[in-house]
C-alpha cells in the first residue's frame, strides 16, 4: 500500500471508530441509548453492539439489540494499490453492516440494569500492555453523533479488564454470550428498520454528481432536495441543486 492510500485508510479508520462510538450508522429516533459494547481489534473489522430502549405506553420498555460493523477488510482491499483505488469513488464510501438482532428484551434489560449498578475502582491499573490485539469499550447512554455530549460513562481496556474489575469481566462474558447467540441466528434477524443515514447520504451525493454530469437533472434535484431535509448542503451542492432545478425546468418546457 502506498503512503497516500495508507494515510487515507488511517483517516477512514479514525472516522469509522468515532462513528461507531456514537452509533452514527443507526437512526435511533424514538429510542434511548442504553449501553454499548465496542470491540476494536487491530487487524479485523470492529463491531459495536448497541442496546436501545424504546418506551411503550402502559407497558415495560422494549430493549433492542443492534450490531454495527465496519468491514475494514473489504475497504482495505480497495486501497491496496493506486490503480485499485481509482476504481472506487472519492471520498471512499465505507462498507457498513447494520443488523437489528432478535434477542429477548428481558435479557437486555437485565444487562443494562447490572451495568448501571456496577461499582468499579476507576483508577485500577491496567493488567496488560501491548500494541496489537483488541481494545474494548463500554459506554452507558451515549448520545447520538449530532448531539455534542459525552456518554454518561465510558470505560476502555486492552486485552482483559484490569484487576478490581472482576464484576465487569463477568458482565462482559455474559453479554458476549447473549450477543453472539443473537448474531448466530442472524439469518432470521429482522432487517434493521433504522436508516443507515451516513452511508446512504454519501452514496446519494456521489450519485447526484454522476447524474448531473450525465444530464439527469430532475433526479439530481430530487436527491439533493431530500438530502437537504437532513443536513445543510455545502455551497457546491446548493449550486448544483439550483442548476439542476433550472435545467430540469428548461427540459420540461421543451
Amino acid at each position: 500500500m502506498d503512503q497516500e492510500q495508507a494515510r487515507e485508510y488511517c483517516r477512514l479508520q479514525d472516522d469509522m471508530t468515532t462513528k461507531l462510538r456514537h452509533h452514527a450508522f443507526v437512526d435511533d429516533r424514538g429510542s434511548l441509548h442504553a449501553f454499548q459494547y465496542l470491540v476494536l481489534p487491530s487487524f479485523t473489522p470492529p463491531v459495536a453492539w448497541d442496546v436501545f430502549r424504546r418506551r411503550r405506553l402502559n407497558q415495560d420498555d422494549d430493549f433492542v439489540l443492534v450490531r454495527s460493523c465496519w468491514r475494514s477488510d473489504i475497504d482495505l482491499e480497495k486501497l491496496q494499490t493506486p490503480v485499485e483505488r481509482l476504481r472506487h469513488p472519492y471520498p471512499l464510501i465505507p462498507t457498513i453492516e447494520v443488523h437489528q438482532l432478535t434477542c429477548a428484551s428481558r435479557e437486555l434489560a437485565s444487562l443494562a440494569a447490572e451495568l448501571a449498578a456496577m461499582k468499579l475502582p476507576v483508577g485500577a491499573p491496567a493488567s496488560a500492555f501491548g500494541c496489537d490485539g483488541v481494545t474494548f469499550e463500554i459506554a452507558i447512554e451515549q448520545p447520538p453523533h449530532y448531539i455534542a455530549l459525552a456518554a454518561k460513562c465510558r470505560l476502555s481496556w486492552w486485552d482483559k479488564p484490569p484487576e478490581g474489575w472482576e464484576a465487569l469481566a463477568a458482565w462482559v462474558q455474559r453479554a458476549e454470550s447473549i450477543f453472539e447467540a443473537a448474531w448466530a441466528t442472524s439469518a432470521a434477524a429482522a432487517p434493521t428498520p433504522l436508516r443507515v443515514t451516513d452511508i446512504e447520504d454519501a452514496t446519494a451525493r456521489h450519485e447526484a454528481q454522476r447524474l448531473f454530469h450525465a444530464g439527469h437533472y430532475g433526479r439530481v434535484a430530487e436527491l439533493l432536495a431530500e438530502l437537504g431535509t437532513r443536513e445543510k448542503p455545502t455551497a457546491a451542492e446548493a449550486k448544483m441543486l439550483e442548476l439542476a432545478r433550472k435545467r430540469a425546468g428548461d427540459s420540461n418546457a421543451v
